[in-house]
C-alpha cells in the first residue's frame, strides 16, 4: 500500500480515510477510554476495518467491498492496511 492513502484520526480514537467517489475507509477500536475529554483506544483493545460507500440521492451508507466484521486485526496500523486490501480488492473487480 502507497502513500496515496491518507489517514485522519477521528473523534472516536478511530482513522478514516476519504477516497474518491464518495468510498471512506475506516480502522476504529472495538474499545475505547476517555481521559478527560480525549478518547482513546484502550489498551490491547482488537480493531476493526471496513469500507463504506455514500450515495448522496438515496442519502444511505452501505459497505463497499467485503464484510471483514468477523475480523480483528491487533492493531491501528494492521486494520489500516485490511481497510486499503478491502478497498484495492473491489476496485480491481469494479474495473475488470
Amino acid at each position: 500500500m502507497s502513500k496515496k492513502y491518507e489517514w485522519k484520526r477521528d473523534q472516536f480514537a478511530g482513522w478514516l480515510c476519504e477516497m474518491p467517489n464518495n468510498i471512506t475507509l475506516v480502522a476504529s477500536p472495538c474499545r475505547t477510554a476517555s481521559r478527560g475529554f480525549t478518547v482513546r483506544a484502550a489498551n490491547g483493545t482488537d480493531w476493526r476495518a471496513q469500507c463504506s460507500i455514500w450515495d448522496e440521492t438515496t442519502r444511505t451508507l452501505s459497505r463497499y467491498g467485503r464484510d471483514a466484521w468477523q475480523e480483528r486485526p491487533a492493531d491501528a496500523k494492521t486494520a489500516k492496511r485490511l481497510a486499503e486490501e478491502i478497498y484495492e480488492s473491489e476496485l480491481s473487480l469494479s474495473l475488470q
